[in-house]
């Protein structure tokens, strides 16, 4: 499924013109009721399971939805649904590399929010030569009111 809709932002790219110099990123959940046993779930597709829900509903399970739009009017080009109890951090790679495919040799700017900052993701775009923008996590901000994380000394 992914190849098709992939295949679909990559021609609205050549067939209308879409600039691709800007993507922004995001992703969110979606809390359902339900059992949705897991041996009733198709193993083929994202799973429906309880993971880190931005609503705070940790009895609920979830699954989960990203969506690449473009700076230019906001126009979606890559969406994906991700299992219910993946890492949101854990999906930057993967979704600069379709993005990159996407695009072809046209250089872009990834935005996204703090999730995109880790060792591996940075290094990773680094890495493809993908220019890229995100939020510190507030875990990293020392500020009037805010501790240094721990391990860390405040820094004059």
């Amino acid at each position: 499924m992914r190849e098709l809709t992939d295949s679909i932002g990559a021609r609205a790219i050549g067939e209308f013109g879409v600039d691709v110099s800007t993507f922004h990123w995001d992703m969110t959940t979606m809390s359902l009721y339900g059992a949705y046993p897991a041996d009733d779930q198709d193993e083929e597709y994202p799973r429906i399971r309880h993971g880190h829900p931005k609503d705070r509903r940790y009895d609920l399970k979830q699954i989960q939805t990203g969506l690449a739009v473009t700076g230019d009017g906001g126009v979606p080009l890559l969406s994906r649904v991700i299992d219910g109890g993946a890492a949101e951090i854990a999906q930057i790679t993967g979704t600069m590399n379709s993005l990159r495919a996407m695009a072809g040799p046209k250089e872009f700017l990834l935005i996204a929010d703090s999730k995109l900052i880790s060792y591996s993701n940075v290094s990773a775009l680094i890495k493809a030569g993908t220019d890229f923008i995100a939020l510190a996590p507030a875990s990293s901000i020392d500020g009037p009111g805010r501790h240094p994380p721990a391990g860390r000394a405040p820094q004059d």
